[in-house]
């Protein structure tokens, strides 16, 4: 509100400048000049020139560009896991960014321009004009028209050139990243070469694409400098003769002169701003795209709090099918795990294992049966609950930029060191205390300063920083060599005692990791083939005896 009052004034202001200057102008020609007014004057351009405005649409530019990006990052945290499996996200996200910046600068563009106090201007202007002279009035009209006619040509085309040139840039970015994070691999299959030759191709297509873009631009640019000499001319042509006739006073001239600018550049700003809007529609584009986009994991309306488990986890007639998959992967699957009971699950490649996981911590929903804890449904459990009651460690673990601690930690901020050097020594990460920084070792981007046992022991120790009541170990300790495994093994037993007994659901090919286990269930197509203990299903079931003589001890 107070920076419309603001705009109104200085369009008040910007309307009397040319007559107070044309006053002036005469006054001084006539040998006098008018004290006050010369007083108004100076006021008037003091108005026009203290940057007051400018400070406050700028902060409030730069703190709706920060919401702005803040929304966009927090709606694509509650997308749920099927959107990131299915999209780049990473990439989706950069894009979505740029829309951001993009719609950003049209809105400065807008507020900059002061249209809402240019546009009683510019009427006044038109009017004022008219009534000295009707061809200039025409004149402005009509180039005006062209103007308006030539920039919605160009922006047509500029639009479709941007869409083009935008998807081809991306294109480019993203595999310039991917090359950068998959360096080791490039170099080990000497594809170098290949890489450049990929990266020549796709950025002349970019050079292409942006000099149509240039030449279009230039166009404008020529329509935009014609709209700047025009009041010269018009004031050149049509009034400086009437000046010499001494049908017109200087400072008339002048103010006919500002007039005609004031005319113009309405009229050309709005015309410039659907050239930009045209221009950055196709980046602002992914940005509503994603904002379109729903989670499809929805938590209830009336969300239940999950209290660590007490009774058992079952699955009953489960079925599931992957969006845009062929067929399903899991088929009236029947399962029940008591609270406390350590149960593994093996089965080949591509059997459901994993699939059976992600229901139960809910990053995916059954399209068929229930998945339930304590005798409540998964899915009127609140997320914040459910994922301080269960923890999910699979083959490949996510390690964050930043220290050993803070990765650790990750979740729980507040979590002290000494909670998280237990902690590590639970989950074998002795290595955290052998570095000169300790906890405050750099991991480097993504974890890369750590080896692929390292970065699961990390995963480790940040579960028995949790205590969760329910744990999935998903391949969770296949880096680890075997007398590690049994140190960690050993902690799992510990763990399996806290919070009155911790429920564990191993997938794994190793025997030693399974063997030990309440109860195996053998997993074929989709479906649950046998299950019983280690030395049951050797002795009954043939698929099992398979797979072990497949696993590595």
């Amino acid at each position: 509100m107070f920076i419309a009052f603001v705009t109104v004034l200085l369009a008040a202001a910007n309307a009397a400048f040319p007559l107070i200057w044309q006053i002036l102008i005469d006054q001084a020609i006539g040998g006098s000049v008018d004290q006050v007014i010369t007083a108004v004057f100076v006021v008037l351009f003091m108005v026009r020139v203290v940057p007051f405005v400018y400070l406050l649409k700028t902060r409030f530019l730069n703190r709706y560009e920060f919401n702005t990006r803040l929304q966009l990052f927090k709606h694509v945290l509650r997308l749920s896991v099927p959107f990131h499996k299915d999209k780049e996200s990473t990439k989706v996200l950069l894009e979505a960014n740029k829309g951001v910046s993009a719609a950003t600068g049209l809105l400065r563009m807008f507020l900059q321009g002061d249209i809402i106090a240019d546009i009683p201007v510019a009427v006044f202007a038109f009017w004022y004009i008219g009534a000295h002279s009707i061809v200039a009035l025409l004149v402005l009209v009509i180039f005006l028209v062209a103007f308006w006619m030539l920039s919605y040509w160009l922006g047509q085309k500029i639009a479709k050139v941007e869409e083009e040139y935008n998807e081809v840039d991306n294109e480019v970015s993203a595999r310039e990243r991917e090359v950068v994070q998959q360096i080791e691999m490039v170099k080990l299959h000497c594809a170098e070469s290949q890489e450049e030759r990929w990266f020549r191709v796709s950025a002349q297509k970019v050079l292409e694409l942006d000099n149509r873009k240039v030449a279009y631009h230039t166009w404008f640019q020529l329509m935009a400098s014609l709209a700047h000499v025009l009041p010269f001319c018009i004031a050149l042509l049509i009034f400086l003769p009437e000046v010499t006739k001494g049908t017109l006073t200087v400072g008339t001239l002048i103010a006919l002169q500002i007039y005609a600018t004031m005319a113009v550049g309405p009229v050309g700003y709005l015309a410039s701003m659907y050239h930009e809007i045209k221009a950055n529609a196709a980046k602002i584009k992914p940005a509503l795209q994603l904002l379109e986009q729903q989670p499809t994991v929805t938590e209830s309306n009336a969300p239940v709090e999950m209290k660590p488990l007490r009774h058992e986890i079952c699955f009953k007639d489960i079925a599931f099918q992957y969006p845009g998959a062929d067929k399903p992967v899991l088929c009236g699957i029947s399962l029940t795990v008591a609270a406390g009971e350590k149960v593994a699950v093996v089965g080949k490649t591509g059997s459901g294992k994993t699939t059976l996981a992600r229901l139960l911590v809910r990053f995916y929903d059954p399209d068929h049966g229930l998945v339930t804890m304590d005798g409540t449904d998964l899915r009127q459990l609140s997320f914040d609950s459910l994922y301080r009651q269960i923890s999910y460690v699979t083959q490949e673990v996510p390690i964050f930029s930043g220290t050993i601690g803070e990765n650790v930690r990750y979740g729980l901020p507040d979590c002290g060191n000494d909670h998280v050097m237990v902690a590590c020594v639970n989950a074998s990460a002795d290595f955290a205390f052998q570095q000169k920084q300790g906890l405050q070792t750099l991991v480097g981007e993504l974890g890369e300063k750590l080896s692929g046992g390292e970065r699961q022991r990390l995963a480790l120790a940040r579960i028995f920083l949790r205590h969760p009541s329910v744990l999935i170990l998903d391949e969770a300790t296949s880096a680890l060599d075997q007398m590690t495994e049994r140190e960690v093994q050993t902690a799992f037993d510990r763990l399996l005692q806290m919070n009155g007994g911790t429920t564990m659901v191993v997938i794994a090919h190793r025997i030693t990791t399974v063997k030990n286990a309440d109860r195996i269930f053998v997993m074929d197509k989709g479906r649950i083939e046998d299950y019983g203990t280690h030395e049951e299903l050797l002795g009954r079931c043939n698929l099992y005896q398979e797979l072990c003589r497949g696993m590595t001890e």
